[in-house]
């Protein structure tokens, strides 16, 4: 973002813009905009001669000393922190390997199921029309002294009709 429309659209930008350039952190061609800037606006050259008062300013404050065992004690806060998030990652870890291979055996058994019931259902069953026949084989006899008697054409008919052999096509339907 070029200063210039920084100044004018985003103040906050501006002044970030500013404050790296007194610190020395933009590059030349950076610096070089933002000097042109402060020659041709005369708000933000108001606001780096604000700026540059503070800088001064802070300069003349008493600095902070901090001990060793400041330091020391930082350090160990951090320690026992991580320590801390180290260990209730270990204790999740666990529960999410458990949920992982209950999830993975879930899919399993379902895709297992599924696929079972899918071919039980596709599949062809070749002694379907046996199992459907079965009345009348087992009662082979019987119909076999009926195949003597002259009713036979129009028993085979009843049978039809029952719907036991619903299965045949109508060619093979014995004409009465």
């Amino acid at each position: 973002m070029n200063p210039a429309d920084a100044s004018t659209t985003d103040p906050d930008r501006a002044r970030e813009e500013l404050v790296a350039y007194l610190d020395g952190e933009l590059d030349v061609e950076s610096s070089g905009r933002i000097e042109q800037l402060v020659a041709t606006d005369t708000t933000c050259r108001d606001e780096l001669v604000r700026l540059e008062r503070v800088w001064g300013v802070l300069d003349h404050l008493p600095r902070a000393t901090v001990d060793e065992s400041f330091t020391r004690t930082t350090v160990e806060m951090v320690a026992v922190q991580v320590e801390h998030e180290v260990e209730k990652q270990k204790s999740v870890m666990p529960r999410r390997r458990l949920s992982r291979r209950i999830a993975l055996a879930t899919i399993v058994v379902s895709t297992a199921v599924i696929g079972y019931f899918s071919v039980i259902l596709m599949w062809p069953d070749p002694s379907r029309q046996l199992r459907r026949a079965l009345p009348v084989v087992q009662h082979v006899d019987a119909y076999t002294q009926v195949a003597e008697d002259e009713n036979f054409k129009e028993f085979l008919y009843r049978l039809h009709e029952s719907g036991m052999f619903a299965e045949e096509t109508s060619s093979n339907v014995p004409s009465r």
